[in-house]
């Protein structure tokens, strides 16, 4: 069996590690303000350097995301202008009926996903958290609900890291 692995973006762990699976989904967890959106810039930087088209959703609104990573010396500027690298925002996947901070997105969004990936051609997909994807109440089943969300992504079929 052959191991497929890419670069995160972070030169002490693909140095300590060899980076991580190709194909294969990575969850980083971690409190508020511990790094987590910092890391999915860098894994998406890697993408640019690599020469892959790549997709972030997040919570920010994608000029912000954008601002930071440039601050961080990351080119996503230009990568958003060449298309090299899209931004979305949860809340364009969400109707504005059901805007609020503990919502569900609905079923149909999945599938939009898909689509985009599929039709850009994506290699690298970053969700700034997936807690939009995931029920959250009750609380105490999150964890379920994000394996869950983690074999649905592995049954899209479309290429991930």
């Amino acid at each position: 069996m052959i191991v497929d692995k890419t670069k995160l973006g972070l030169a002490f762990f693909d140095e300590s590690f060899g980076g991580v699976y190709r194909g294969r989904q990575v969850l980083c967890w971690g409190r508020r303000g511990s790094g987590k959106s910092i890391l999915a810039c860098h894994f998406l930087n890697q993408a640019l350097q690599d020469g892959d088209k790549a997709l972030m959703l997040s919570k920010y609104r994608p000029q912000d995301t954008v601002i930071i990573a440039e601050s961080l010396g990351m080119p996503f500027a230009d990568a958003v202008t060449s298309g090299q690298l899209s931004i979305l925002e949860y809340n364009t996947f969400i109707p504005e009926s059901n805007a609020s901070a503990n919502v569900m997105l609905p079923p149909q969004s999945f599938m939009e996903l898909q689509e985009t990936v599929e039709s850009q051609s994506i290699r690298r997909v970053a969700f700034d958290s997936v807690l939009p994807w995931v029920a959250i109440q009750p609380v105490t089943r999150i964890a379920e609900h994000v394996y869950s969300f983690i074999h649905a992504l592995e049954r899209l079929g479309s290429p991930r890291c």
